[in-house]
């Protein structure tokens, strides 16, 4: 016999106030909120690099300066309120090294015995910035069908 889903009665507002938190620290202190926030068995995946995990994703993060201005949309706790997900979206503005990124991003937060509250992923999705619009020629008028109306004539 399988066991049929239950849905959440946890309140998704707790998962979605840890993330909360964590986007007001790291607006203050980047690195330090990074270092403060990860488990131990935490991995963050960003578009381009490797994957960071554990100690190294927290001694990567410790010297951060860049700050990301992170919007939660959604989130989900588990019915057991020790696990849960948010979902949101994410710039980084402009600076001299680099133009402004936008995407999207995912979190996993886990509430350990001891640590409480600690984020086990994040991972972001970035939107490729527009390219330098360059303005294409005019086709030439030709009056006569588009290649779709050609296909569909030529069984005629």
């Amino acid at each position: 016999q399988s066991a049929a889903a239950t849905p959440s009665v946890a309140p998704s507002y707790i998962v979605l106030d840890v993330d909360r938190k964590f986007n007001e620290a790291e607006m203050l202190k980047p690195g330090e909120t990074y270092q403060q926030y990860l488990s131990a068995e935490a991995r963050l995946y960003r578009s381009g690099l490797s994957m960071m995990q554990g100690p190294a994703a927290a001694a990567n993060m410790k010297n951060m300066s860049e700050r990301y201005f992170f919007a939660p949309t959604t989130g989900y706790l588990a019915a057991a309120g020790d696990l849960g997900y948010v979902v949101g979206e994410m710039r980084r503005p402009a600076n001299a090294k680099h133009a402004e990124e936008t995407g999207t991003y995912l979190r996993i937060w886990r509430r350990e015995a001891v640590a409480g509250w600690r984020m086990v992923a994040e991972v972001f999705n970035m939107v490729p910035a527009p390219a330098a619009v360059v303005p294409e020629a005019a086709p030439a008028a030709s009056g006569g069908a588009t290649t779709g109306e050609l296909s569909s004539k030529s069984g005629q």
